[in-house]
C-alpha cells in the first residue's frame, strides 16, 4: 500500500473514531415546555360569520388572559400555548368537528414530541363545544354545536391535567364534564350570560358573555392543584 493510501486510511479511521458533535446527536424536540395550554376560541365575528377559514387565532377575551394568569401563578414551570385552528363561525355543525379534530391531532403530535409535557384544555363559548367534544361530550344539540369527531386517546388522558370551560353552550343544557375528567374540570358560567344560562333565561344580557376576565385567577389556581 502506498504512503498516500496509508494516510487516507488513517484519516478515515480517525473520522470514524471521533465523537459526533453535539448538534448531530439526537435531542429532544425544541420547545418542549413543562405544560401547554390548548385553547379553543369563541365565535369570531371578525373572521366571518359563515364558512370562515380554519384559522388559529388567539382568543383575547379568555385565552390570552388565561395564559397570562397561568404563567403568573406558576412561574417555576415553563408554559406554552396552542390555539386550536378551526372556523369559529356560526356554522357549528361544520366548524366544531374541524376544531375537535385539530385539537386531538395536535395533542397526539405534541405528546409524542414532548413525552414529559402535560396539558390544560380550555374552551370559551363555541370553543367549549370543541373541547367538550374532544373529551366525549356531544355538543350537537347545543348552540353552535356539532358532532364528536375524535376524542383524546385513553393513553393520553392522564396527561390532560385540567379542563376549563367558559361560557359553554352545553352548560345551558345541563351537560356535565364526564369521567375521567370531571374532578379535574371547571365549568365557568357568568351570571346573566345567555349562552351558558340559556337564551330564554330571565335577566340575561349578551354583555355578560364577554365578562370572564375575573375568573382567570381562580382558574389558574385550580390548574395548579391539578398539575
Amino acid at each position: 500500500m502506498s504512503r498516500r493510501h496509508l494516510l487516507s486510511a488513517g484519516v478515515l479511521a480517525a473520522a470514524l473514531l471521533t465523537p459526533a458533535p453535539l448538534s448531530a446527536v439526537a435531542q429532544a424536540e425544541p420547545g418542549c415546555t413543562d405544560a401547554q395550554l390548548i385553547m379553543a376560541r369563541g365565535t369570531d365575528f371578525d373572521d366571518g360569520l359563515f364558512f370562515a377559514a380554519p384559522d388559529a387565532i388567539p382568543d383575547y377575551k379568555v385565552g390570552e388572559p388565561l395564559y397570562a394568569a397561568l404563567r403568573a401563578a406558576d412561574p417555576e414551570r415553563s408554559w406554552s400555548q396552542y390555539n386550536v385552528a378551526y372556523p369559529a363561525d356560526l356554522v357549528g355543525a361544520r366548524g366544531v368537528p374541524i376544531g375537535n379534530q385539530d385539537l386531538v391531532g395536535h395533542l397526539r403530535a405534541q405528546a409524542a414530541a414532548c413525552p414529559d409535557q402535560v396539558f390544560v384544555l380550555a374552551g370559551y363559548s363555541q370553543g367549549a363545544n370543541v373541547v367538550g367534544n374532544s373529551i366525549g361530550m356531544d355538543s350537537s344539540s347545543a348552540s353552535v354545536g356539532g358532532p364528536v369527531a375524535l376524542t383524546v386517546p385513553a393513553e393520553l388522558e392522564p396527561r390532560v391535567r385540567a379542563v376549563l370551560l367558559f361560557g359553554s353552550p352545553m352548560h345551558a343544557e345541563g351537560k356535565q364534564v364526564p369521567e375521567p375528567y370531571a374532578a379535574r374540570s371547571r365549568d365557568f358560567c357568568e351570571p346573566g350570560d345567555p349562552v351558558c344560562n340559556g337564551f330564554t333565561a330571565p335577566g340575561t344580557d349578551f354583555e355578560a358573555h364577554t365578562n370572564y376576565y375575573h375568573f382567570m385567577p381562580g382558574a389558574a389556581s385550580f390548574v395548579l392543584t391539578q398539575i
